[in-house]
């Protein structure tokens, strides 16, 4: 059964990617398979850890929520993942994601979305 382990604080330099990155190496050497998905929406640093160079991915999450968003469904998923090694995958991040951000920022402040009671709270 898959698992989800999310590592999540407002604050930078606390080690979110540091422990992502180390978390989800020794998972995939206990045997598990693992999809990291990295969310910094500033530079991508977990895509950056793992060898590849977020300004030259073409297909990241930033792709991923805009296609929901735009179009109420995700659309290329299988073209944003990135096989790392035997059983690590990566679904990358680069800086178009504070793009999005602020994106949802907007629709959130416009009422345009969120607007149940199930809504993302701040």
């Amino acid at each position: 059964m898959a698992k989800i382990i999310a590592i999540s604080i407002a604050k930078g330099g606390v080690g979110k990617t540091s422990t992502s990155v180390n978390l989800s190496a020794a998972l995939t050497m206990s045997g598990k398979k693992v999809l990291l998905a990295d969310l910094d929406p500033q530079q991508g640093n977990a895509t950056l850890a793992l060898g590849f160079s977020p300004g030259e991915i073409k297909y990241t999450v930033a792709n991923l929520i805009s296609s929901l968003l735009d179009l109420g469904q995700i659309d290329g998923l299988k073209k944003a993942i990135l096989s790392v090694f035997d059983n690590l995958d990566l679904l990358p991040a680069n800086p178009k994601l504070e793009t999005i951000q602020n994106r949802l920022i907007a629709e959130r402040s416009s009422a345009g979305m969120f607007t149940d009671e199930n809504a993302v709270q701040s």
